[in-house]
């Protein structure tokens, strides 16, 4: 079973990151070292449904002093379009 960790950001958003992962998941990597599996098309990865993230696998939570991309980027956009006045033409930049 996978090891997580919970992150919670200043904009109250929560992810998930790995912090250690189980034997099943470093067999399937191991699987690319496979001349047969490598020489598929595409190599399937089948996880164990008991290495996703839930209440029994994520240890100690973890604690950002940023917002999340999600928010980083949200913001870096809202800056960008309110400085932008030539998308909204013959208004004068007034909508």
């Amino acid at each position: 079973m996978c090891l997580y960790h919970r992150i919670f950001y200043t904009c109250n958003h929560s992810n998930y990151t790995l912090a250690y992962n189980c034997y099943h998941v470093l067999f399937q990597l191991q699987r690319i070292n496979n001349p047969w599996e490598r020489s598929r098309f595409d190599i399937p990865f089948e996880l164990n449904p008991n290495c996703n993230p839930s209440q029994r696998n994520v240890i100690a939570p973890r604690y950002s002093e940023h917002p999340c991309d999600v928010c980083v980027q949200r913001d870096q956009e809202r800056m960008f379009f309110e400085g932008a006045n030539c998308f909204f033409v013959g208004t004068g930049g007034r909508t």
